[in-house]
């Protein structure tokens, strides 16, 4: 990237502004010019001389400045919970609602421009699940309000459909027998809100979101939200039944599975039990039929028989499954970090997203050749992929 100045300039006159952190917008449009990937993690930001950092002012409603430092998690760490909670305040923009029942109002905009404390910064209206009830609010980012919007859409149909929503609970088969399985699916955070996760509650949010939101154009308007209500309902029960087929075979695989990992303790196998534990959890937690999308949920019974097919091997191929953990550990250390450094920030990375469940491939593609891939997969594969991604 000689002469530096020259790539600054080129970068500056075609660089978009975005949501995207600079690093990897600058990466991206580097590799573009040239061809040539960096890692983000070869981004020495300690280095930046302090005057070049971005300097942030927390300043209250009416403008004036309260605090600045050019450490942002600093400022959020000490002023973060005297915050809005992710949203802005309901006296500002007029489209704030309580108790919506019904789409009795007028349509949501993508995007608002709001004034805070004299500084012009962007609203993004949407649907919020409150409770057992819905309501109209503005978010402070893109993508905290697409999710909560998703999932306030699909609320929003579950309460229109009230009478529908007593006869599938009345009408899950299996529900019961599932209820007492997932009672002894691990809580990832390990906090008391994800131990109090209903499966009931979750398999309905499931079945309404892939019978009328998923896959579909978003819903901004009244007009869009009846005629999807109509055009989908006929759907809704067979959707009962594919999703209760499903998460029943799922729970069903992870019970055998789960036992069968517990009853095994040969100290020489240590190294392979622990990378199973660690597999299953991460696919099997409080909250995963919310978590995990729709294409991938669907293919996680043949993850799990993979897990068993493992497992078998053991008794004869100990020494082989430790090879091959050692193999992918790198690759899967270097993902590991990454993820966790996201969820500390609260984010969600496609990128991440998109080589997590490549990894899942890999380890059917290692551990149960015999079951096949969704797809072409290996080690040096994901490694292309990850910098073709800008990782």
């Amino acid at each position: 990237f000689v002469p530096a100045p020259d790539y600054a300039d080129r970068c500056l006159d075609t660089m978009e502004p975005s949501d995207k952190p600079l690093t990897q917008a600058l990466a991206e449009k580097l590799h573009e010019l040239t061809g040539v990937y960096i890692p983000e993690d070869a981004w020495q930001e300690a280095h930046v001389e302090k005057h070049l950092r971005m300097n942030y002012v927390v300043v209250d409603t009416k403008g004036k400045a309260i605090d600045s430092s050019r450490d942002l998690q600093q400022l959020k760490k000490q002023y973060g919970n005297q915050g809005e909670d992710r949203y802005h305040p309901s006296s500002e923009s007029g489209l704030e609602r309580d108790a919506v029942t019904d789409w009795d109002f007028g349509p949501l905009p993508q995007q608002i421009d709001m004034d805070r404390g004299g500084i012009h910064v962007p609203g993004f209206p949407s649907l919020v699940a409150v409770g057992d009830n819905v309501a109209v609010r503005v978010a402070d980012s893109e993508q905290h309000a697409n999710e909560m919007h998703r999932i306030g859409l699909g609320r929003l149909f579950m309460l229109k459909m009230a009478k529908d929503v007593r006869y599938i609970k009345r009408n899950i088969q299996g529900l019961q027998k599932m209820r007492l399985q997932y009672a002894k699916v691990i809580a990832l955070d390990k906090d008391k809100q994800a131990k109090k996760i209903d499966l009931e509650h979750e398999l309905i949010h499931l079945i309404f979101d892939l019978t009328f939101i998923s896959g579909m154009p978003e819903v901004r308007d009244g007009s869009t939200f009846v005629k999807r209500l109509e055009a989908c309902k006929p759907q809704l029960i067979e959707t009962v039944n594919t999703v209760s087929t499903l998460v029943s075979e799922i729970l069903d695989q992870y019970q055998l599975v789960s036992k069968n990992l517990s009853a095994l303790t040969q100290i020489n196998w240590m190294a392979s039990l622990a990378d199973m534990k660690q597999q299953l959890d991460r696919l099997i937690y409080r909250g995963f039929l919310a978590d995990t999308p729709i294409e991938h949920l669907r293919e996680i019974p043949r993850y799990l028989t993979a897990l068993s097919r493992r497992m078998e091997k053991l008794n004869h191929a100990a020494a082989r499954d430790q090879q091959l953990i050692r193999e992918m550990q790198s690759l899967y250390q270097k993902w590991q970090e990454r993820d966790q450094r996201e969820r500390k920030k609260g984010r969600v990375d496609e990128r991440i997203e998109e080589i997590r469940w490549s990894l899942e491939e890999l380890r059917v593609s290692l551990f149960a050749q015999e079951l096949k891939t969704a797809y072409p997969v290996s080690i040096k594969r994901i490694e292309k992929r990850w910098k073709e991604l800008g990782l």
